[in-house]
């Protein structure tokens, strides 16, 4: 017992903790590395965290090409869940001489996320929307 008279909870075993981890949604960020792209990546990533903080993210820096025509055409900021592409690289754009655009929808990010949860845990009910009211007197 703690001193405010709840009761310790059990140690989490390494079979609970593989099991959890199973179940989280994995978000990839893969972006192109030294273009200025990482501060899309971080601010996309706390984005996320923020919204859904179970969810687990990757980074993937790709290789820079210096060799490359037009830069906009091999830039890379794509963000997949579950392996699956939601964001890709129509999305990004050189507005300048290295300053660069990326765009994703926050609605399609979150609705690829609940799809991904409903198939990791198909079994558990997720509240959609705000609670009904209850009606009574």
């Amino acid at each position: 017992m703690t001193p405010s008279g709840f009761p310790l909870a059990q140690p989490l075993s390494f079979k609970k903790f593989l099991t959890l981890q199973e179940k989280r949604v994995v978000t990839t960020i893969r972006y192109t590395g030294g273009i200025g792209l990482r501060r899309y990546f971080l601010t996309s990533a706390s984005i996320l965290k923020k919204s859904n903080p179970d969810v687990l993210i990757e980074k993937v820096v790709l290789p820079n090409n210096k060799g490359f025509k037009n830069k906009s055409e091999d830039c890379v900021f794509e963000i997949l869940v579950d392996g699956k592409p939601v964001l890709g690289r129509s999305r990004v754009r050189e507005v300048g001489e290295g300053v660069w655009s990326v765009y994703f929808n926050r609605g399609d990010l979150e609705e690829s996320i609940k799809k991904a949860r409903r198939r990791r845990r198909p079994e558990t009910l997720y509240k959609i929307g705000e609670e009904e009211n209850e009606v009574g007197g």
